[in-house]
């Protein structure tokens, strides 16, 4: 993305974090960038120079995008401080599954349409549960960043893993790839 920006002359700008700059990744290509503002920090939370994301991100700048990749804590913090941000602004990019739950128990799904009962076990998620009863739900990143699995929901009361909905929109919707039921049974409006 950065190389894209180079390129095209957009501006952009990169906020990198690592533990210390002999183990801070892409460094050499990152260094070769010349129109692109590239800030570095070093340390984690607890150093001085550490990334303030709230601050950071506290002003919203009409036409700019922020793009988040790293570990939960890193998506939580720039979740948490890009509430007041128009919703389709923000993005996130996972490589690994959204918060996961060593505690999670099994628990159903009703479909609100046809009143059908669907168990969800506590190693699958209620897309796979969806899926493996043949009913078909949309999905493209499966790790609860892109929103393409969002269903609607009626009651239950649900445990949110995603970083897309809003809190308005957690109040309907749910991410089927990594929501999880934290009552007995949940309903979706399919």
């Amino acid at each position: 993305m950065m190389r894209s920006f180079e390129a095209s002359g957009d501006e952009g700008e990169l906020h990198s974090c690592a533990r210390d700059r002999e183990t801070a990744p892409f460094r050499a290509t990152l260094g070769a960038l010349r129109r692109t503002k590239v800030h570095s920090y070093f340390g984690g939370r607890s150093s001085r120079d550490a990334l303030r994301v709230a601050e950071l991100l506290r002003e919203v700048v009409d036409g700019t995008h922020v793009y988040c990749c790293g570990p939960a804590s890193l998506m939580d913090a720039v979740h948490d401080a890009t509430r007041h941000w128009p919703a389709r602004s923000v993005h996130f990019e996972s490589f690994v599954s959204a918060r996961g739950d060593a505690d999670a128990k099994p628990f159903k799904i009703k479909i609100a349409s046809t009143g059908r009962l669907i168990e969800v076990a506590a190693d699958t998620s209620i897309l796979n549960a969806l899926r493996e009863a043949g009913v078909e739900v949309a999905s493209s990143c499966e790790a609860g960043t892109c929103g393409t699995c969002k269903v609607g929901y009626r009651d239950g009361s649900v445990s949110h893993r995603d970083y897309f909905l809003s809190s308005t929109e957690r109040r309907r919707f749910l991410m089927a790839c990594v929501s999880r039921a934290s009552s007995d049974l949940i309903t979706l409006d399919l």
